[in-house]
């Protein structure tokens, strides 16, 4: 048997059209392709399927069809009680939707909503504890998403050891969810502030409406300004709204949150005018609250990048950035007012450089794969992201689709020094990477990387998928992955996936049908 690579050939019209390129060995005794690792399935390959051409290279053409969907109904599984378990998991997924983002969020509102409950059954809820609890919610929805205070519970929960039972690792793992404590005080936040404004009309219609000063008519405009500022950010969060309506969900995230500081800041002085700044704990809240709002903006600057195109639909972005961090991403902008993206960072074996790999996705990754800019702003410190978990498992699986190669070959050029200096876990780490032309020149510097830390990795070339004129089968990302998981026969702890939303979801569906932890990059925070 011989190292080859093998993909469904497009000469003959009966085969599939798309070529994908899997690692793996072929036995000239009974014509059969058994892919690397051998988690894969064997596939037979017609003699009649096999390029004369291409065969004297080392390279087979024949049809793979387990790794392809087709518009055609779904083959049964042979193994009905699996097929079962994994229909009953996505249907309890889809009712209960029971997802560490809603858990933090409900967290958060139970927690307020306890503590609201206590106020007024004992009679206590007045205007100074409702607007502090309102400065509270809005100072720790602020500081969650500051890079430092994500950064070091990152930290904190990634040195959790392996000894530490799998279901608390499990859990540990997805602290990426931590937006869903954002939303939720963000929620309460608005809740309390609903609470704050009764209580002031009912207090200003009652006694003290004879004896009304101008600071008491604009401490109601404020209220008015503020709750309805408020609400439009909320709304625009909604993820119907995010989604259909996503750069308009910016501007208002950012220019409202703003707008809503700044009426804050009238109001609480307004309000506090009978006592002393120092004396209220809400002055307190809001000035740190404005700080962090503010060092986010006095830590960005303007670089000058480098690009390499990859392939007609990614390009790679290199800048200057000493000692960049693995595991970690960075926020980019043309127009620093108007929209940030956040890309994974590839750091550069000299550490004098690092790399982001942007794919066609949008409006925005398509303009600047077409004309790469020669400037971007970023914007400091780069935030940890949900790869630095991988070793707080014995075994895992890290799933890539397209450029979401640049976040996992960070991870693996971070995991490859940390063995080469004695510091890494004994976590097995495998890989599974489907892009278009991954066997391009431009791409060596990934393959390389991969093959250095998982030589036995799969890669799969998705270039045929688009034919102009005609449908083509898609590589059914959920499948390889769950025939990965399956045929390792529970020697994988945890799958992590790195895709566009829809891959992402259907292989943690799929792969926690299995009964075994799957991650992805979070979209709702």
């Amino acid at each position: 048997m011989e190292d080859i690579t093998v993909g469904s050939g497009k000469d003959d019209e009966s085969d599939l059209g798309s070529d994908i390129v899997v690692r793996g060995t072929y036995s000239q005794d009974d014509a059969t392709f058994t892919a690397i690792p051998e988690s894969l399935p064997t596939y037979h390959l017609p003699e009649n399927k096999v390029d004369s051409r291409v065969q004297s290279q080392g390279t087979y053409r024949g049809l793979v069809r387990d790794l392809v969907e087709t518009p055609s109904e779904p083959k049964p599984s042979n193994n009905t009680t699996e097929s079962e378990r994994v229909r009953l998991w996505t249907t309890w997924h889809a009712i209960c939707r029971i997802e560490t983002y809603r858990v933090l969020l409900l967290l958060v509102l139970v927690a307020n909503g306890v503590t609201l409950a206590s106020l007024l059954g004992n009679h206590i809820l007045d205007l100074p504890r409702a607007l502090k609890a309102v400065s509270t919610n809005i100072f720790v929805a602020v500081a969650i998403r500051q890079e430092e205070v994500v950064n070091h519970l990152y930290y904190l929960h990634a040195r959790f050891p392996l000894s530490t039972p799998l279901f608390l690792r499990r859990r540990i793992a997805n602290l990426h969810h931590y937006g869903g404590i954002h939303a939720g005080c963000a929620v309460a936040a608005t809740a309390w502030y609903t609470a704050y404004v009764v209580l002031t009309f009912r207090l200003f219609l009652g006694d003290r409406r004879a004896h009304a000063q101008p600071r008491d008519r604009v401490n109601l405009v404020t209220c008015l300004v503020f709750i309805l500022i408020l609400v439009a950010i909320c709304l625009a969060a909604l993820p119907y709204v995010r989604r259909r309506f996503h750069n308009t969900f910016e501007l208002a995230h950012r220019f409202g949150g703003w707008s809503a500081i700044l009426t804050l800041w009238i109001h609480t002085l307004a309000a506090t005018a009978d006592v002393s700044l120092f004396h209220s704990p809400s002055f307190y809240l809001l000035f740190f609250t404005t700080v962090l709002i503010i060092i986010p903006w006095l830590r960005m600057y303007r670089v000058e990048f480098d690009a390499t195109t990859l392939s007609p639909r990614a390009v790679k972005l290199t800048f200057p950035y000493a000692n960049m961090p693995f595991n970690h991403t960075i926020k980019v902008s043309t127009s620093p007012l108007l929209e940030w993206h956040a890309f994974a960072t590839i750091p550069a074996p000299d550490q004098k450089s690092a790399s982001i790999a942007v794919a066609t996705a949008g409006d925005w990754t398509k303009r600047i794969v077409e004309a790469p800019p020669r400037h971007l702003y970023i914007r400091n410190p780069p935030g940890a992201n949900f790869l630095l978990f991988v070793p707080l498992f014995r075994s895992a699986l890290v799933v890539a689709t397209g450029a979401g190669i640049g976040p996992v070959l960070s991870f693996l050029e971070g995991w490859r020094l940390a063995t080469q200096r004695g510091t890494a876990r004994s976590t097995a780490v495998k890989v599974l990477w489907c892009a278009s032309q991954p066997f391009a020149r431009e791409w060596d510097f990934a393959r390389d990387t991969i093959y250095a830390v998982d030589p036995d990795a799969v890669i799969i070339d998705t270039s045929g998928q688009r034919v102009e004129g005609e449908q083509r089968e898609r590589i059914n990302v959920p499948l390889l992955v769950t025939e990965a998981v399956r045929k390792s026969g529970g020697g994988t702890e945890a799958v992590f996936v790195v895709s566009n939303k829809a891959n992402t979801e259907k292989v943690i569906k799929s792969v926690r049908g299995l009964g075994v932890a799957a991650y992805g990059a979070t979209f709702d925070s």
